[in-house]
């Protein structure tokens, strides 16, 4: 009989056993973003269960054997906040590269998206309470602190990779190392995610919040 570690959940909230998964595993984050009379915004939700419970997240995920990095963003947007995004409407970003030496079952590689254009209304879900916040005041103090470091420049239109590590509670970010990807990042869209495979380690109506 093989020994099967407890259930782990990860960084953005999916639920796996670490045997099942390559370590790092492969996760995607979509950044909703929308204009308003009074600037930008951008969709966040506080996560109600799993690991990170109580932060202000965007809507994400793990990659299914067979899906796409790009298709993963999409359907985890669908599931968590109930819009509906086109892959020609979502931009990659961001490429993170996070290490948790305390935790190794916690890494990951997260590439993340934009998109500006979407169809259906913003909904909670099991998983977020969504609103919409400032872009240009994000509520960093209520985020994963490596976000401070690199989100503020994503949302202003740069594209970038990163590598991430944190401290041994899981919480502060001790390391932080990013490269500025001014050709932009090569959308992973047509090359499906195999179970084996192993990466480099390293609602419209939603109320505003202007809290910071």
């Amino acid at each position: 009989m093989v020994h099967r570690e407890p259930v782990v959940t990860t960084r953005s909230g999916c639920v796996w056993q670490p045997e099942d998964v390559p370590s790092p595993s492969l996760q995607t984050l979509l950044y909703l973003l929308r204009e308003s009379p009074t600037g930008g915004l951008v969709l966040l939700g506080r996560k109600r269960r799993g690991f990170g419970l109580g932060k202000l997240v965007a809507p994400g995920g793990h990659v299914e054997p067979g899906e796409t990095m790009v298709a993963a963003a999409l359907r985890e947007a669908e599931e968590e906040v109930g819009v509906q995004v086109a892959e020609t409407d979502a931009t990659l970003a961001a490429v993170l590269h996070y290490r948790f030496p305390s935790r190794p079952t916690l890494d990951a590689e997260v590439h993340a998206f934009v998109a500006q254009t979407w169809s259906g209304v913003v909904l909670p879900s099991e998983e977020l309470e969504p609103r919409w916040f400032p872009a240009a005041s994000l509520p960093l103090d209520r985020m994963w602190d490596d976000e401070r470091y690199w989100l503020p420049q994503v949302l202003d239109g740069a594209r970038l990779t990163a590598e991430i590590v944190y401290d041994e509670s899981c919480e502060k970010v001790v390391k932080f190392d990013s490269k500025s990807a001014q050709a932009g990042l090569s959308q992973d869209s047509g090359e499906p995610h195999a179970s084996a495979r192993r990466v480099c380690p390293l609602s419209n109506g939603l109320p505003i919040d202007p809290k910071d």
